[in-house]
């Protein structure tokens, strides 16, 4: 693994992947399929601190598979459970890495800010008699 660019003040790195994946549940299932893409911003603080920023988005694909799983209702806005659902996933990421002198460990911390469509509705979780207050 090359470790050159830990020497420099400043450096930007950037990442790329894919994830698929399948979920179950009564009366239905769900898969998906995403590419996340980022690109960071790192600054040596000191020799074992690092502060950075990243912005990624994740386009993804979700595709229900049978099983009407929510209430329908006026107003309520289902898009996330469309039988077919395209979209970006954005997030902005702040953070500190400490890293130990010999490099054999790390440990960081980050707050982030995303948007979605998804509107918190749950198709796995249904509280029992939530109409009961």
């Amino acid at each position: 693994m090359d470790t050159n660019y830990l020497r420099k003040k400043w450096f930007v790195t950037k990442s790329a992947g894919i994830s698929t994946g399948f979920i179950a549940y009564k009366g239905g299932s769900s898969s998906y399929l995403s590419a996340p893409l980022a690109l960071q911003l790192t600054r040596q603080v000191s020799n074992n601190v690092y502060a950075f920023g990243s912005l990624s988005a994740t386009p993804y694909v979700l595709q229900n598979n049978g099983g009407i799983f929510y209430q329908s209702g006026p107003g309520k806005n289902y898009s996330f459970m469309r039988s077919n659902n395209f979209g970006v996933y954005p997030t902005a990421r702040i953070g500190l890495m400490y890293t130990n002198s010999e490099r054999t460990f790390s440990v960081s911390g980050s707050i982030s800010v995303s948007s979605s469509s998804y509107n918190t509705y749950s198709p796995v979780y249904t509280p029992v008699n939530s109409h009961v207050q």
